[in-house]
């Protein structure tokens, strides 16, 4: 049976929520407080694997109690119950390693059915927080001596190709669709900046650090990330912040494949002509592996099934990214993508056929 603690200060609410849980199967514990809960995770003979955390508590609030959590290691999923679901709001309780949120008054439905979502996705919020503590204990031990992570790589050859290994099955396990549409942006831009003429070097490196792209999407809430709907300007506010998850993740390394990465997770969601995101960045100040991976990526996007959309031909894509050059994307990088368009059909060709 699993075990939810509900974090919240108003008595009433609090029982109102503990009945209905109750009612769904689960068993209960729970706080009236920030300095309640920590006390009872910390002393609890049973597991908790979800929280619903209240936001607004006296003394210690719910994102500061989010983030006392984060830093005792314990991976729970943490929901944030709040009646400011502001961008900014939302922001910082995400940053505080929050996971999903709902809006006050809670509606029982929709409760019902994200404990059951939270339920069925637990390995890999359990996954996520601790290859995310993993993460931080490395910054610390970097920041003491800048080569130390390469001196571990020089000692074990296979750390760069494990590192990479779980950082796709984080994401395979968040969603197998979107673990295959990294794959297949980490083919095309490396197939893309072979034609460009980059060394074989830096074109195989690419090709390693492409499916990362949208790493950061893991400090997204799922009601965002996996709303079926268009998001609203609060939701997209929020969601435009992945770019800069990503590259708080992957930035403290040394790895070169790890700095490339980075670059590309924060700079691919850039437009040519300075309308994108996170910066603004316009024409050649958006770093070229950044251009490559921006048209990879919506490329794939464009012909490949999503929940809320069919599948696009490969034709209409690539005539849609000849469409955008100069607007959204580089005119030079859609020119030779135009030039791989044999190529990358075949490549489409044979992964339609393998799943008939």
């Amino acid at each position: 049976m699993a075990t939810v603690l509900i974090v919240e200060d108003d008595r009433i609410t609090r029982k109102v929520l503990t009945l209905g849980i109750k009612n769904l199967g689960y068993r209960v514990m729970e706080a009236e407080s920030g300095e309640e809960a920590l006390s009872m995770l910390l002393g609890t003979d049973s597991d908790v694997d979800m929280i619903l955390m209240d936001v607004v508590m006296p003394e210690m609030d719910g994102i500061e109690t989010t983030g006392r959590i984060r830093a005792m290691g314990i991976p729970a999923v943490i929901i944030m119950l709040t009646s400011d679901d502001s961008a900014e709001t939302v922001k910082r309780a995400v940053m505080a390693g929050a996971d999903d949120y709902m809006t006050k008054p809670v509606d029982p439905n929709q409760l019902a059915t994200r404990l059951e979502l939270a339920l069925k996705a637990s390995s890999f919020y359990v996954y996520r927080h601790n290859f995310a503590s993993q993460i931080e204990g490395f910054e610390s031990f970097h920041a003491e001596d800048r080569r130390s992570m390469d001196i571990i790589a020089s000692k074990n050859e296979n750390l760069l190709s494990d590192l990479l290994k779980t950082l796709n099955l984080i994401a395979k396990m968040r969603d197998n669709d979107t673990y295959e549409h990294t794959s297949r942006v980490g083919w095309l831009s490396m197939a893309l900046a072979r034609k460009m003429g980059e060394p074989e070097d830096e074109v195989l490196s690419l090709g390693l650090a492409a499916p990362l792209h949208d790493i950061g999407k893991i400090g997204v809430p799922d009601s965002i990330l996996l709303k079926p709907g268009a998001l609203n300007d609060r939701e997209w506010e929020i969601m435009k912040q992945h770019p800069i998850f990503g590259w708080r993740l992957l930035s403290r390394f040394s790895s070169g494949v790890l700095m490339t990465a980075a670059s590309v997770a924060l700079n691919h969601h850039e437009r040519w002509d300075g309308s994108g995101y996170p910066k603004g960045l316009k024409g050649e100040e958006i770093p070229l592996y950044g251009r490559i991976v921006a048209v990879a990526d919506s490329f794939d996007a464009m012909v490949s099934p999503r929940p809320y959309k069919e599948a696009k031909s490969v034709d209409w894509g690539f005539e849609e990214i000849r469409s955008l050059a100069g607007i959204q994307f580089c005119p030079k990088t859609v020119e030779a993508f135009i030039s791989l368009e044999e190529k990358i059909e075949r490549r489409y060709e044979m992964e339609k056929q393998a799943q008939i």
